[in-house]
């Protein structure tokens, strides 16, 4: 039996609605594979069109995306990868957003997540080693909202209750919490620093630069350094880089909140305004240029309203990007 979907259009108040006819999804497989067999470029084509007429078709989004993974393979210049990488995991979060188990099993989805994964990890080493860091968040953003997309289900359903956190997997060295945290932060977390002496040094060179401008140097705040500490001990330990707070549960990240109400949990004398991330540099100064040369974070550390500023640094192995940085300021 063929399935259809009936979508009434209405056009003007004495005008009658005109059925519009969706193919199944089996048919529609099987347009798009003659399509590809016919090249590349009418691929691009009829998928493109299809997405015109509805973003949410998560048949013509797996196409897409499985074409720009193409292209990436055919065309490695740096500029031109990281463009399709771009567009793949747009294309890629739609097929996992409106698309089904039955589907993904169908196109093997599985596969291509591989493909998109591994990518991942090699494009977010290069863009963050040459320094290229407003590319690294947008990429890493994206990504991270894939991974969102994945596990949209889990994120708004209680945790099952095989999944225990182990207080034992959070131990502390003199009273300093090492990770990994879950949940939100109270505000009362005193996350290890094993890297004051180099958080000094990236304060230090900031203030440099911010008193050459004519800026009055930025003050550390122990609170804000508790903040920026925290968010940075749970980016490693979890492996995640992204300004909002995930838990990771198996290998499915949990969004469970955002970056300003972080802050504030440790910090609410005065307003918080800025919050910076790098990842994968293992010096202050190497971190520094990463900011220095990204537009938007450059207006962070040279905000003349900020006053205050905490600097927390991790490292963890195990992780993505081994070192990561959080530079967070308030007015």
């Amino acid at each position: 039996m063929i399935t259809v979907f009936l979508v009434a259009l209405y056009s003007g108040a004495n005008s009658m609605p005109r059925p519009v006819w969706h193919p199944s999804t089996e048919t529609q497989i099987k347009r798009f594979e003659k399509k590809k067999s016919a090249g590349a470029f009418s691929l691009y084509r009829y998928a493109s069109k299809k997405i015109a007429r509805n973003a949410t078709n998560p048949v013509a989004n797996y196409y897409l995306a499985d074409y720009y993974l193409q292209l990436i393979s055919s065309d490695t210049s740096a500029r031109n990868a990281y463009r399709n990488f771009s567009r793949c995991l747009s294309h890629a979060r739609k097929f996992e957003r409106y698309g089904n188990a039955g589907l993904t099993a169908r196109l093997k989805w599985d596969e291509s997540r591989e493909q998109i994964d591994s990518l991942y990890q090699e494009m977010a080493k290069v863009l963050s080693a040459s320094g290229e860091i407003e590319r690294f968040d947008l990429i890493s953003s994206k990504y991270g909202r894939l991974k969102n997309a994945q596990v949209s289900e889990l994120a708004s359903t209680p945790a099952s209750a095989d999944v225990v956190y182990d207080e034992a997997t959070k131990f502390t060295v003199d009273g300093y919490a090492k990770g990994p945290f879950f949940g939100m932060p109270s505000g009362n977390e005193k996350a290890i620093g094993s890297f004051e002496s180099e958080e000094w040094k990236l304060l230090e060179i900031i203030n440099k630069a911010r008193i050459e401008k004519g800026l009055d140097p930025l003050k550390m705040q122990p609170d804000l350094v508790r903040a920026a500490r925290y968010h940075a001990v749970d980016m490693a330990t979890q492996d995640y880089f992204s300004h909002n707070s995930y838990d990771r549960v198996g290998e499915e990240l949990r969004e469970i909140g955002t970056t300003f109400p972080r802050i504030r949990t440790f910090y609410n004398e005065t307003f918080v305004n800025s919050e910076n991330l790098a990842a994968g540099s293992s010096d202050p100064e190497g971190t520094y240029d990463q900011w220095f040369n990204s537009p938007g974070h450059n207006r962070n550390m040279f905000n003349k309203s900020s006053k205050f500023v905490g600097l927390g640094v991790a490292f963890d192995p195990n992780s993505s990007f081994k070192y990561y940085w959080v530079f967070c300021t308030a007015m």
